[in-house]
């Protein structure tokens, strides 16, 4: 059994209501592989036909890697802007526009967003789905809200009956096992003035941990 506890209580006891402590029953888990994907998504393509449907996603056996930096290759080279959105036609598209991007087109006459087809590349591993769909209907919420117990690795609500399940969802996202990152942001200044800000974050998670994860020590990880 795992349980995680967080010190937002105010906001988790917000989002919780009383039935919504119940993890799903294996007939609606079996949705997820079939008319959900496998973490829980909409599988299907939406009906204005601007998201496809989710076929699979990326995998070693339908993508290459670049013999230069292991990455994976870039599949979708010869995509084209479907329609750019400048100052002079933003409007037009405003219902699917943020504030923020409002803003911009608002401030920048040279400000423009070119479009581009959607693309559902995301995949894990088969073991990670099995992982997923067993803990949709083992995970609980524990403590109003505050914690989750009897779930595996990642993804405890794939079918996520409140606000308080996704945050958990969120918490608890695969991220490899181990994660090493080196980052920069530069927040800009409407002057243009700047000042860099450099990171290096290395973060390993119990169960990849020789040993994996102790029950007594592990049992209790604050987030803040």
């Amino acid at each position: 059994m795992k349980k995680y506890i967080t010190t937002a209580s105010l906001l988790m006891l917000s989002l919780v209501t009383s039935a919504a402590f119940a993890k799903v029953s294996p007939q609606e888990a079996a949705k997820l592989g079939n008319s959900l994907t496998p973490l829980g998504a909409e599988m299907a393509a939406n009906a204005a036909g601007t998201i496809p449907a989710w076929t699979g996603g990326l995998t070693s056996k339908n993508s290459t890697k670049s013999k230069d930096s292991g990455r994976p290759e870039n599949p979708f080279t010869q995509d084209k802007p479907l329609f750019e959105i400048t100052r002079a036609n933003f409007n037009e598209y405003k219902e699917n526009l943020s504030a923020g991007q409002i803003a911009m087109f608002e401030k920048y006459a040279d400000y423009k967003m070119p479009v581009y087809k959607t693309r559902r590349t995301a995949a894990y591993s088969n073991d990670l789905y099995d992982v997923v769909k067993k803990n949709a209907t083992t995970a609980e919420l524990v403590q109003s809200g505050n914690g989750v117990e009897n779930f595996e690795t990642t993804i405890p609500f794939p079918i996520a009956q409140n606000g308080s399940e996704v945050i958990w969802n969120h918490i608890t996202r695969f991220r490899g096992g181990t994660a090493k990152r080196f980052t920069t942001t530069i927040p800009v200044q409407s002057n243009g003035s700047f000042v860099p800000v450099k990171m290096n974050d290395q973060l390993v998670w119990p169960e990849f941990l020789k040993g994996g994860r102790d029950a007594k020590k592990d049992n209790n990880i604050l987030f803040y």
